[in-house]
């Protein structure tokens, strides 16, 4: 059984403005499972958060509604560790279990303007991936442990995606999630920022716990090829293709500790 536990949601340093410089948002979600969190809120225009620097043509316009989720998640290992595998941008199948495909398709591999597509989950009866992404790398911060990357195209249908990742030691004071506890002085933290363009007939919880369960398994997968002693905790279910995502009673099920 799945065992999330919903609560009230946490203050997060992000700021969001619209054009007269009032900050527009509004939580929607918070979902907590050991040592991932994750949080989702509503904003309104195109320049918000962790996003201020980055432009993406034609992904947002200023009367969007934007769904703005960060999820957090410990990992028993150093900073360093974590970027050696996560900083590289087009290498996911060294890490990710799940991934079966990962390849540089366009640009110079870990330099803005390059894009990758990664595949995975098996095969639809056509042959075609049931789970595809072409992302396109943003930025890329080596010493800060950080990048920023756009979704083209996908399987799952998102529009207007950008996502910011960053790793940090746990014992730094850092936002969105202050004082997660630890009592390791190798662990860190690692970030996942995402922005993307509200889904009809999509509940922001259903949203995020789909985003929470997929980024836990990754990083569960990435914990493991670090520790490869680690067996999978079976913490969340996987939802492999097209954006499935668990129904309004599954999640009341889920509620409590």
């Amino acid at each position: 059984m799945i065992s999330a536990h919903y609560a009230d949601a946490p203050a997060v340093a992000v700021s969001c403005q619209n054009e007269s410089g009032a900050t527009e948002a509004e939580d929607l979600a918070y979902i907590e499972k050991e040592s991932c969190r994750c949080r989702l809120r509503k904003v309104v225009g195109q320049d918000c958060g962790a996003f201020s620097d980055v432009k993406v043509t034609g992904a947002l316009k200023n009367d969007d509604e934007v769904w703005e989720g960060v999820v957090t998640r410990e990992i028993d290992a150093s900073a360093d560790d974590i970027w050696e595998m996560l900083g590289k941008f087009a290498q996911m199948k060294r890490w990710n279990e799940n991934a079966e495909v990962c390849e540089v398709i366009e640009g110079k591999e870990d330099e803005p303007g390059c894009v990758r597509y990664c595949a995975g989950g098996g095969t639809a009866p056509d042959g075609s991936p049931l789970r595809w992404v072409k992302e396109k790398l943003l930025t890329m911060n080596a010493a800060e442990r950080r990048m920023t990357y756009c979704m083209l195209e996908s399987s799952y249908g998102f529009e207007g995606y950008r996502a910011y990742l960053q790793i940090t030691p746990v014992s730094t004071d850092h936002p969105p999630f202050r004082n997660i506890s630890s009592s390791a002085s190798n662990r860190s933290v690692i970030v996942w920022h995402f922005h993307l363009n509200a889904i009809p007939n999509t509940t922001p919880s259903k949203l995020l716990y789909s985003m929470g369960s997929i980024f836990d398994s990754m990083m569960s997968s990435l914990e493991r090829s670090l520790r490869p002693q680690l067996q999978p905790c079976g913490a969340y279910t996987i939802y492999n293709s097209h954006f499935k995502i668990p129904q309004n009673a599954e999640l009341e099920s889920h509620r409590g500790a």
